[in-house]
């Protein structure tokens, strides 16, 4: 204790009690040590998964409970004076010995137990701030409040210790400097956890449309929800602590209003209300088809669709289901290599009776065949083809040559049949007067087409061909009462099935069997799979007006990327939007519109595409609203707009060496729009451009810009703009926009400054006082034996 110390605390008698507490504990080097070890404590809890940290926990308390109950009962026996002393120490030990054993036992115990909870196996790897009741990210955690308090409490103690315990000496200054470089670093990185920025902002090229000058850009992890009704712009309602990042939430367990927030009410209405009900973390849009309202436009149906799933005979099974839709020939088809199940809706009798041709005696069993029909000559036969066969059609003047069977090779690109696939048979067809090559389609014969010199066109209506894959069976599910060739009717005129028109029917081809079609009485039928003897097939639901839509799904957890959880790059947030209707004379009718979207996160509102886009609400009565799932939109004390954007390749080749953005960067007014004379400035990768701000907030005063990602190019740019270069070999003009990543570093020099004054400070501390101290005992004790030998002297 020093004797400055020793004058301080004289001193601090005659403050009150507390008071006088209060400064002796900011005053100890004990209240640092605590803080210090808190400041640790706090960043094991944060690295360390609850799992491990629970066991450590059991285990310590087990220790401390067992063992040193052992300690102390095994010493205090063998310090007992009434038993000998041999017996007293062997006793004792082995007291000691059980409190280890029973401690062993307790901790095996403990961590079966630990890894038996639920909890504890679903967050098995799982860190605190990942937890229901925190979910925060890392860098928000260890700049949570706790982790300032216990900062601001270590600056203090620091400072408080160091003006009451220190003699201000030179021979202290190198404690002094140390003590003052711990408390600048402990500033330094207060300010640089509250002040930092992380984020950026995406800019078109000036010369495209909607390349103005960007004057925002997007927050790295705090989200938000946008709000705009019809055209007008979106409003911005950010979700800084509110949404989580790591758990899935049903609906109905979040209730987080939208509508109390300010502004909302001024811009929006009262009327209009939006809550967020649940959340799913890391999730992808599953496709799936919903019966539409009846209120539902027409051009958003698709007609009727049935749903399908795989089971045993009396069972479904749990696997995924399918759903077939008439109207979209990509979509009606589930096929695997034994067989094929194809819906169709009220087909018409042509098709049916093409179906349901029969191969003659000796030929059914082949897997290609060939129906002809001549109309004009009424002939018709079927034939058993295969490639390279040439054959005469009877007397009716055709040749017909078999060039190709087989996949039609790339999928249709014809509106309404996109992504479908199908198998052919290419035919040479000649004639008295013609002489083509005809793509006789199997499951589309509508698209089939002939090629004369060259040009395409419709099938030559003389010579009409269908040819019927039989390498797989074929299934072919109706409803609408089809149309069947020469049974649809009774003699006396009544139906055959008078309920046909909600009937289930089955047409059957396999090869070798006479084609089948009959109701489907029980809404399945038996499947031929390889992998399983008792598979069925079974139709679990119908639409009559089947509408396209999307079902948030979860992802597991096995399918996941770590790095993107609690990123909200994978989230899906619902978001139920109410509202309460009014009549013409705008009175309230006491109904309630209400509708839940899903929303995934759009990384910037101005790129839009894909499921990135703000899905719209039309409510009647009050208009279209388009919601937005993003991240918080934060200005810019200026405007930034991309005039160019250069890719500098390795010699010799397209690899990408450098990129570069050309910058004019210009301040702007109060509403944030450019007023001024701009800077040039051209950040590349890993040199950015420092943009510095007079009279900005100290957060935006000097703002880092940086390469962060660039437009792949424009597919839709011609092959010769491809390859253009400038004098210096760069690629030009391809890029349609750029990504700047945006930062600042607030307090970092702080922190420099402060550990210089660290370093600085310690061999001071360690080796030049000891040696002043030592130097200057030195010259005490010459002085003192130079003071005796005088005094000898007389």
């Amino acid at each position: 204790m020093s004797a400055k110390y020793k004058r301080v605390k004289q001193a601090d008698l005659a403050l009150p009690a507390p008071l006088r507490w209060l400064t002796r504990a900011f005053s100890s080097i004990t209240l640092a040590v605590i803080l210090l070890c808190l400041v640790a404590l706090y960043g094991v809890l944060g690295s360390v998964p609850v799992y491990f940290l629970a066991i450590g926990g059991a285990w310590l308390v087990i220790l401390v409970v067992l063992v040193g109950a052992g300690c102390w009962l095994g010493v205090k026996f063998a310090n007992d004076e009434q038993r000998s002393g041999g017996g007293r120490l062997v006793v004792g030990g082995l007291i000691f010995l059980a409190g280890i054993a029973s401690a062993t036992v307790a901790c095996l115990v403990s961590v079966s137990a630990i890894s038996r909870t639920e909890f504890f196996t679903e967050h098995k790897a799982t860190v605190i701030y990942r937890l229901p009741a925190i979910e925060m990210n890392e860098t928000e955690f260890f700049s949570w409040w706790p982790m300032q308090l216990l900062l601001v409490l270590f600056v203090v103690n620091m400072i408080w210790a160091t003006v009451r315990r220190i003699e201000f000496k030179f021979v202290n200054l190198g404690v002094l400097t140390v003590h003052t470089g711990i408390v600048t670093v402990a500033v330094g990185s207060i300010l640089y956890g509250q002040l930092k920025l992380e984020g950026d902002m995406f800019i078109v090229r000036s010369d495209l449309p909607g390349g103005q000058p960007v004057a925002h850009f997007y927050d790295r992890v705090k989200p938000a929800v946008f709000v705009g009704v019809d055209r007008a712009p979106m409003m911005q309602f950010p979700l800084i602590n509110e949404l989580p990042r790591y758990n899935d939430y049903k609906i109905g367990e979040l209730d987080i209003t939208l509508h109390d927030r300010q502004g909302f009410a001024e811009r929006l209405g009262e009327d209009l209300r939006l809550t967020i009900p649940g959340f799913i973390a890391y999730g992808e849009f599953e496709r799936v088809w919903v019966e539409a309202p009846e209120a539902e436009s027409s051009n958003t149906t698709v007609g009727p669709a049935i749903t399908v799933a795989r089971g045993e005979r009396d069972t479904v099974g749990d696997g995924r289901r399918e759903t077939l839709p008439a109207a979209r020939p990509a979509q009606r088809l589930l096929e695997t290599e034994s067989w094929a199940i194809e819906y169709l809706h009220s087909p018409n009798e042509q098709r049916v009776a093409d179906l349901l041709t029969e191969a003659p005696r000796g030929v059914g069993g082949a897997p290609h065949l060939l129906f002809i029909e001549v109309p004009d000559q009424n002939h018709r036969e079927v034939r058993a083809i295969a490639p390279g066969d040439t054959f005469d059609v009877e007397s009716t003047g055709y040749r017909i040559a078999v060039e190709e069977i087989g996949p039609y090779g790339l999928p249709f690109v014809t509106e309404g049949y996109e992504g479908a696939t199908d198998t052919h048979a290419r035919l040479g067809i000649t004639g008295e007067h013609i002489q083509i090559q005809r793509y006789a389609l199997h499951r589309y014969p509508e698209r089939s087409q002939d090629f004369v010199d060259g040009t395409r066109g419709d099938p030559d209506p003389g010579i009409r061909t269908v040819y019927l894959d039989q390498t797989k069976i074929q299934y072919h599910l109706m409803t609408g009462a089809p149309a069947i060739p020469g049974v649809t009717v009774n003699e006396d005129g009544s139906e055959v099935f008078p309920d046909a028109e909600d009937r289930l029917w089955v047409l059957l081809r396999v090869a070798g069997i006479k084609p089948v079609l009959s109701p489907l009485a029980e809404q399945k039928l038996p499947l031929v799979d390889p992998d399983k003897a008792n598979a069925w097939l079974h139709v679990v639901e119908r639409l009559e007006r089947a509408v396209p839509a999307q079902r948030p799904v979860v992802t597991p957890k096995l399918l996941r990327d770590p790095k993107l959880e609690g990123t909200y790059e994978h989230a899906l947030l619902p978001v139920r939007v109410e509202y309460d209707l009014r009549d013409e004379n705008f009175e309230k009718t006491g109904e309630t519109f209400s509708r839940i979207i899903w929303l995934r996160q759009m990384p910037y509102l101005e790129q839009r595409g894909g499921e990135m886009i703000p899905q719209t609400v039309n409510i009647p009565g009050y208009g279209s609203v388009q919601i937005a799932f993003g991240r918080q939109r934060r200005a810019l004390p200026f405007a930034v707009a991309m005039t160019d954007f250069t890719m500098t390749p390795y010699a010799g080749s397209d690899i990408p060496r450098d990129f570069e953005s050309d910058l004019l960067v210009y301040p702007v007014d109060e509403r944030g729009r450019p007023d001024g004379t701009p800077e040039r400035f051209s950040p590349r990768l890993n040199n950015p451009a420092i943009v510095r701000m007079a009279g900005a907030p100290l957060q935006l005063a000097k703002v880092k810009l940086s390469q962060a990602g660039w437009d792949p190019g424009d597919p839709d740019t011609p092959p010769a703009m491809k390859q253009l270069r400038d004098e210096q070999g760069r690629l030009v003009n391809q890029q349609r926009f750029t990504i700047l990543g945006v930062g600042n570093n607030v307090g970092i020099r702080i922190v420099f400054v402060g550990s210089v004054l660290i370093a600085l400070g310690i061999p001071w501390a360690f080796y030049i006082k000891p040696w002043l101290i030592k130097r200057k005992a030195r010259r005490f004790t010459a002085a003192i034996v130079e003071q005796n030998g005088t005094t000898d002297d007389r």
